[in-house]
Order: structure tokens, then C-alpha cells, then sequence
């Protein structure tokens, strides 16, 4: 019997064959993932530093502990995944569409997260030291003492208690 294969679909390249019957701790460290559709995957602990993730489909998709530094993730849709404790620093997530995803214990340190959609996300503990955080939406998001932002940055009030 051969050896079984994962294949990710992405929409404008060729789709990636990835070894193995799983994603978790995978690496796919400067992979061109543009608009892949990894909707619900289990990426837990993936490297994925410095991949090309631009329109990439990642609704309900986990990804705690996974590095993602470096990585360009602009105009994905990640709604409802998991980010905790990920490395997302330098990442480019502009105009991303990550609503209600949990990024408690994450770094977003240097990231540019111009006009992202940050609704009702869980970002306790977060380092969202980044760049474009005034004009990202974070109404109905949660944070608390430890979640970090940048100088001079004032988040908008939490309009609920976390769930």
C-alpha cells in the first residue's frame, strides 16, 4: 500500500500535496497556499512561516501553537478558528475576515491588521502590538489585562463579558 498524501486545493496554483494523514505539526514553511481551502483543518503546531496565504479559506480551521510568522494572509477568511498561543508576528492579515476566531495567548507583534474584522474574537492575553489596529474592528471582541496593544492605543469598550 503507498503512502498516503493530503492534497490541499488551492484556486490559482497547482494544489499541494502535503506526506502523511495529518496536518498537525506539518511544515509548510514558504508555500504558496493562495486561496486554499483549509476550512476546519487541524493545523495545530503547522509551520507555516513566511507562506503565501492571501484569500486563503480557513473558517473554523485549527491553528493553536502554529507559526505563521512572516506569513501573507491578506483577505483571508479565517471566522471562528483557533489561533491560540499562535506566532502570527509580522504577519500580513489587512482586510481579513477572522470574526468571532479565539487568538487567546497569540502575538500579533508587528502585524498588519488594517481593516480586519476582529468582531467577537477572544483575544485575552494577546500581543496585538501592530501596525493598522486603529482601523481594525474589534466591537464584541474580549481582551483583558494581559492583552497587549500599542502605545498610545486605546481599544474601543468591550461591549460583552467573555463566554
Amino acid at each position: 500500500m503507498g503512502e498516503q498524501v493530503i492534497l490541499i486545493l488551492c484556486s490559482t496554483v497547482e494544489s499541494v500535496n502535503v506526506p502523511g494523514d495529518s496536518l498537525v505539526e506539518v511544515d509548510l514553511s514558504g508555500r504558496d497556499l493562495h486561496r486554499a481551502q483549509l476550512g476546519g483543518a487541524d493545523l495545530r503546531r503547522a509551520n507555516l512561516t513566511g507562506s503565501i496565504l492571501r484569500n486563503a479559506y480557513l473558517d473554523e480551521a485549527i491553528l493553536d501553537g502554529a507559526v505563521l510568522a512572516g506569513a501573507a494572509m491578506m483577505v483571508v477568511e479565517a471566522r471562528r478558528a483557533s489561533f491560540r498561543m499562535a506566532d502570527l508576528s509580522s504577519v500580513g492579515l489587512n482586510f481579513g475576515d477572522v470574526q468571532g476566531a479565539d487568538f487567546r495567548g497569540a502575538t500579533l507583534k508587528g502585524a498588519d491588521v488594517t481593516d480586519v474584522n476582529f468582531r467577537d474574537c477572544r483575544l485575552e492575553g494577546a500581543d496585538l502590538r501592530c501596525v493598522g489596529v486603529e482601523t481594525a474592528d474589534f466591537l464584541g471582541a474580549a481582551w483583558n489585562a494581559e492583552t497587549q496593544w500599542p502605545e498610545g492605543f486605546r481599544p474601543p469598550q468591550m461591549t460583552r463579558p467573555p463566554s
